[in-house]
């Protein structure tokens, strides 16, 4: 691939994200959005050109797939900025927040009676 259309490849995906962003904004991505989020966005735009499992390939979809592909990567760059965009201003992103440790202490105690009770359990059964 020369130099020239990968440029204009990422040009297209610079305006498409220049495009969803005065759409959508940036606010929701900071905040709303999580790691599934981003992943179901992406799922369904790389896979708007297929109807059904795997269809027999009809080149009239090129222009349709190409357009597909560049929201597909235009999301996959916003994710990355919004999660950058939050650990510059938080130094964490609103999902990977440290949990404190009065959560954590209660996590692990559950957890052990989790797995007492099912030793328990195969100690009765066995």
């Amino acid at each position: 691939m020369s130099k020239d259309s990968m440029k204009a490849v990422f040009d297209d995906i610079s305006a498409e994200i220049e495009y969803q962003y005065a759409k959508w904004g940036v606010s929701s991505d900071d905040t709303v959005n999580s790691p599934n989020d981003w992943i179901a966005y992406i799922s369904e735009y790389s896979t708007r050109h297929m109807d059904g499992s795997f269809p027999t390939y009809n080149p009239a979809y090129v222009d349709e797939f190409r357009i597909s592909m560049v929201k597909t990567a235009a999301l996959a760059v916003a994710a990355i900025m919004s999660l950058e965009r939050q650990r510059q201003a938080d130094g964490h992103a609103f999902y990977e927040k440290p949990v404190d440790d009065r959560v954590m202490s209660e996590v692990v105690v559950s957890l052990g009676d989790f797995i007492q009770n099912h030793q328990d359990e195969d100690e009765a059964d066995g």
